[in-house]
Formats: C-alpha cells, sequence, structure tokens
C-alpha cells in the first residue's frame, strides 16, 4: 500500500494559528490608521476654519478700520461703505451674515487704542482658542480714519 504525504494535525494548528495572529495585526493596523486618518482630518478643518476666519476678519477691519462690539448678544457689526458685516460668536461656532464657521473653544478679546473694552467700538479683536494646533490665538487690527475721532459718540 503506498502511504500518502500529508501534513500533521499539529502542523496544521500552527500554521492556523500564524495566520490567525497575522490577519488580526493586519486588521489592528488599519483600524489605527482609520482613527490617525480621522484625527488629522479633524485637525485640518479646525485649522482651516481658524485660517478662514481669520482672513474674513482682516478683510472686514481693513474695510472700515474699527467696528461695534454688543456683548449682550456677542455680536460684531462691521459697518462698511458698500455693505454691513456681522459676526456672532456662539460657544463652538462663529456665524458671518448666513455664514456658519465651526470653531474649537475660545475667548475673546476686544481693545480700542489698546485698551480693553467690553462695548462699544473696538479696533482689534483677539481670539484665544484652546486647540493642540501651533497657532493658539488670532489678533486681527483696524486702521482707524480721523473722522473717527471727530465722532466722540462711539
Amino acid at each position: 500500500m503506498k502511504k500518502v504525504k500529508a501534513y500533521s494535525l499539529t502542523e496544521l494548528m500552527v500554521v492556523m494559528i500564524i495566520s490567525t495572529i497575522v490577519v488580526a495585526m493586519a486588521f489592528t493596523t488599519i483600524r489605527m490608521l482609520k482613527s490617525q486618518m480621522k484625527s488629522i482630518q479633524s485637525h485640518y478643518e479646525l485649522r482651516k476654519n481658524i485660517d478662514y476666519l481669520d482672513r474674513l476678519l482682516w478683510m472686514d477691519y481693513a474695510k472700515k478700520g474699527w467696528a461695534t462690539y454688543d456683548k449682550s448678544n456677542n455680536k460684531l457689526t462691521v459697518l462698511g461703505e458698500q455693505d454691513t458685516v456681522v459676526y456672532v460668536f456662539n460657544a463652538s461656532l462663529v456665524l458671518r451674515n448666513n455664514d456658519s464657521i465651526p470653531l474649537p473653544k475660545y475667548d475673546l478679546g476686544f481693545k480700542l487704542d489698546g485698551k480693553e473694552v467690553t462695548a462699544k467700538a473696538t479696533d482689534a479683536i483677539e481670539i484665544v482658542f484652546e486647540t493642540p494646533f501651533e497657532r493658539k490665538s488670532l489678533f486681527v487690527y483696524g486702521t482707524k480714519a480721523a473722522d473717527f475721532y471727530a465722532n466722540k459718540e462711539l
């Protein structure tokens, strides 16, 4: 009788265990990569929104040089020659006219001629973010025209 060459049950079990370990490690690696990619995307989105808000504030402050702030409504109004831009600051997002910009937690500070103000006219805004980014704050200011000081009702 001819003997058929075959693997023993022990050898098959060793191969099965090793292949199970390799497959489990592959799936674990894929899951870790997915979570890292998701984290990178969320940080990128927040960073993009912070940069977007920075550009918008610089453009709006460049129009007029100053704005008015209403602390009770958390509303910043920039009156331009052709249009009015209104920012409403909420806990986790900023509304600019009809546009919403999601942001991480932040603290606001408004200044007029280098002094901290809580209401009325402001010529600078500082936003400090609680983020893991290297850039933790925005500081935007405008240059006021001489007619600002002629208007003393502000």
